[in-house]
């Protein structure tokens, strides 16, 4: 239970070291990319995660024959049918992507929690973005994402931050190192969503979503000094 004073001192924490930004984009007409990048964006560079989403747009775009893929808008049906038709794995996939990283804590190469990941969307009648904005807070989705090796809390809430969730707060290394150097005490996961998003109130218009962005930037910014 976070009390009213810590959340006083880190609202004037917040305004102290905190700059304004825009909120992230995400992908709010793709639950593919969300995936992708959800999966590709753990204990990774950014510039590795633009990288990959670049290098998969690329690819559809050369198989895929649509009117239109400028925001690759297409299924997770469509998706598992390109990867099928290709006979692409997880190996084969990776070499592709140009990355072929792990899954914190396993040997699984993320583009093979890629691919099962779309696979238990299809299962689950995840087919379209509006079908993961639906879904996403269903227990029985959840637990069926987590089961997957790699996909854990910071991937599934990720996940849905890219998908439009405003709510979400995604307790990775940044935001656990923004919140511990701010007080030590505060280090459970639940804490530190309360924290964000009574703090996100305080702040005015600003959502659980886009103040885990701003720490998110402030902390690279940081990495990068």
């Amino acid at each position: 239970m976070i009390s009213k004073e810590q959340i006083d001192k880190f609202v004037k924490h917040c305004k102290n070291k905190l700059t304004l930004t825009e909120d992230i984009l995400g992908y709010p007409n793709s639950a593919v990319l969300c995936a992708l990048d959800a999966i590709f964006s753990l204990t990774a560079h950014y510039s590795s995660v633009v990288n990959v989403v670049t290098r998969y747009c690329q690819l559809l775009k050369k198989h895929v024959k649509k009117t239109e893929l400028s925001n690759v808008n297409i299924s997770v049906s469509e998706a598992i049918n390109f990867i099928e038709e290709n006979d692409y794995d997880g190996d084969s996939l990776a070499d592709e992507l140009g990355n072929r990283c792990t899954c914190p804590g396993t040997p699984r190469l993320k583009a093979d929690c890629f691919i099962s990941l779309l696979k238990v969307f299809k299962t689950n009648g995840v087919n379209t973005s509006d079908d993961l904005k639906a879904k996403i807070d269903v227990c029985s989705f959840e637990h069926a994402c987590k089961k997957e090796k790699g996909v854990g809390d910071a991937c599934y809430n990720y996940m849905g931050m890219l998908g439009g969730d405003r709510t979400r707060v995604k307790v990775d290394v940044h935001v656990t190192r923004f919140v511990e150097n701010f007080d030590p005490s505060i280090n459970k996961e639940e804490d530190i969503i309360e924290l964000f998003h009574k703090t996100s109130k305080r702040l005015g218009n600003i959502t659980p979503r886009h103040l885990d962005h701003m720490v998110w930037c402030y902390q690279r910014n940081a990495k990068v000094k």
